[in-house]
This record gives structure tokens, C-alpha cells and sequence, in this order.
């Protein structure tokens, strides 16, 4: 079971992480740094005029269990798109 719990423990570690039923190029991240003094979580998306915002879990987010890692193969290719 992965639920929101979980997912906070990956997203500390640095990890990108969607739920099951999120579109493929759909995830969520920390974003931190010298830029950005109080750490957040982003969702971030390939596509469309905007590829970043804030993220704000809903309930049913905070209740899931579908919650997975986002493929390293597809962290890649964000990051070259952008």
C-alpha cells in the first residue's frame, strides 16, 4: 500500500512521484534551492501553456493508495523539455 504517507517520504528524498490514475506526464516534486526558501510541492506536466504550479493534495490525494514513482526515464525527458 502506497499511500500519502509514503509519498511524502519519497518526495523528501527528492523522488518525483503521480498517482495511478494521473495522465502519464503528470507528477508532483519538491521544488527548493537558493531561489526558493521555503520548500513546496509542484506538479509538473509536459504540454499546454503553463508546465508547472503549485500543488495542493485534495482529499481524495491524501487518502489514496495508488501512489507510485515517476519512471527516471520520463524524469529525462522533463527536464530536457524544459
Amino acid at each position: 500500500m502506497r499511500d500519502f504517507g509514503w509519498a511524502l517520504r519519497r518526495l523528501r528524498k527528492g523522488e518525483a512521484l503521480r498517482r495511478q490514475h494521473w495522465p502519464e506526464h503528470e507528477s508532483i516534486a519538491i521544488v527548493s534551492g537558493d531561489q526558493c526558501p521555503a520548500p513546496y510541492i509542484e506538479k509538473r506536466w509536459i504540454g499546454g501553456a503553463a508546465s508547472q504550479s503549485a500543488w495542493r493534495p485534495s482529499q481524495d490525494d491524501l487518502l489514496a493508495t495508488d501512489w507510485q514513482l515517476k519512471p527516471q526515464l520520463e524524469l529525462i525527458a522533463d527536464t530536457k523539455s524544459a
